[in-house]
This record gives structure tokens, C-alpha cells and sequence, in this order.
């Protein structure tokens, strides 16, 4: 009985493999919705004037683009875990999504540069994407490395829970910073105004928050 009970615990390494995974995917989620989330505000922006509609739904074609090419990612990425390990690919794939959700909030307008607006957006769509499958199925497999052997279900369900948890991550992180942009608020701020904030806040805090402390517990793995 001490010995099933001893063996039905979680190891240190184990928690902390759960953990880091876990952790950094849900940023990793977060980052890829954040999109969505911010869409109907700043869609006008990136894409030709005078008809929202379609502004819109060319907005929500290249978040599209992004799930498309998530396969790819998982392929791409899968192969180079076999090939460097998935610790440091896992590592490689949060540096591309956090650079690719900073650098969306730093896009010019579609009135500065025109086309090449919507390119530079879909371009870093695709990026997030393929970030996004390699790291997903990577931490997947990264957790069911470290398991248990009768355990690996269990453990490895943990990281598909980080796509609803990012999906509320965004709506709670999203929502005072649009009501900011409220005109009866005191500071006014615009829309666009808020989803560059959002982009940019999203980054930082990946850098200096939890998943910075997702980076830490994942080097201390062998």
C-alpha cells in the first residue's frame, strides 16, 4: 500500500515539466486569441477603409491563415525535438510567438503603407501559428517523456486544458483595456490604441511574469 501510494505522487521533475509545459502554453494561447479578441477594433487599421464588414473578415482570415499552418509547426518543430530536444525547441517556440505578438503591436496602418500592412499581419499570423502547433504538440510530448509509464494520460491532459485557459486569459487581460477606450473614461485611450497596448503588454508580460518563471523551471529539467 506505501509503495502504490508513494508512486501514485507526483516526482519534483515531474511537477515542474508539468508546470513549465502547461504554463507556457497557455501564454502561447493566449497570444494566438489575443488576435481574435482585438479584431473588431483594429481590423479598420491593418486592412482598406471603407467597409468594416469586409475589414473584418479579411482580420479573421488571417487569424484563419494562422490555424492552418499549426500542422506544419507541429511537423516542423516535432522533427527538430527529435533531432536538438524538446526543451530548447519548446524554448525556440515561446521566443516566436513573444516576438511575433510584440512586433504585431509596433505595425504601421494600412493608411501609412498600404498593402504591406495586411502582408506584415498575415506574415506574423503565420509565424504565431506555426509557433503555436510546434509548441503544442512539443509540450504534449515533452510531459508524456517525463511521466510515469502508467501515467501518462493523466499528466499529459493537463496541457489540453491551456487552450480554454488562454481563451480566458485574453478575454480578462483584454477587457480593461478596451474599456479604457471608452471616451467617458478619463483616459480616452482609442481602440487601436488599446490593442497596441494589449500586443505590446502581452510580451512583456511573458517576459518578466509567469512564463519567464515557465523558462526557469523548464532549464532545471535534464
Amino acid at each position: 500500500m506505501a509503495a502504490t501510494a508513494q508512486h501514485a505522487d507526483f516526482s519534483g521533475e515531474e511537477k515542474r515539466v508539468i508546470f513549465a509545459s502547461s504554463l507556457g502554453t497557455v501564454f502561447e494561447w493566449y497570444d494566438f486569441y489575443l488576435y481574435a479578441v482585438l479584431a473588431p477594433f483594429f481590423a479598420a487599421l491593418f486592412f482598406p477603409a471603407g467597409n468594416q464588414t469586409a475589414a473584418l473578415l479579411s482580420a479573421f482570415a488571417a487569424y484563419a491563415a494562422g490555424f492552418l499552418v499549426r500542422p506544419f509547426g507541429a511537423l516542423v518543430f516535432g522533427r527538430v525535438g527529435d533531432l536538438v530536444g524538446r526543451k530548447y525547441t519548446f524554448l525556440v517556440t515561446i521566443t516566436f510567438m513573444g516576438a511575433s505578438t510584440f512586433l504585431v503591436g509596433l505595425l504601421p496602418t494600412f493608411a501609412s503603407v498600404g498593402w504591406l500592412a495586411p502582408i506584415l499581419m498575415v506574415t506574423l499570423r503565420l509565424v504565431q501559428g506555426l509557433a503555436l502547433g510546434g509548441e503544442y504538440g512539443g509540450a504534449a510530448t515533452y510531459v508524456a517523456e517525463h511521466a510515469p509509464h502508467d501515467r501518462r494520460g493523466y499528466d499529459t491532459s493537463w496541457i489540453q486544458t491551456t487552450a480554454t485557459l488562454g481563451l480566458f486569459l485574453a478575454l480578462v487581460l483584454a477587457h480593461p483595456l478596451l474599456a479604457l477606450a471608452d471616451p467617458a473614461r478619463i483616459l480616452d485611450l482609442h481602440p487601436a490604441q488599446a490593442e497596441r497596448v494589449a500586443h505590446l503588454q502581452a510580451d512583456e508580460g511573458r517576459g518578466q511574469g509567469l512564463e519567464g518563471a515557465a523558462d526557469r523551471q523548464l532549464l532545471q529539467v535534464p
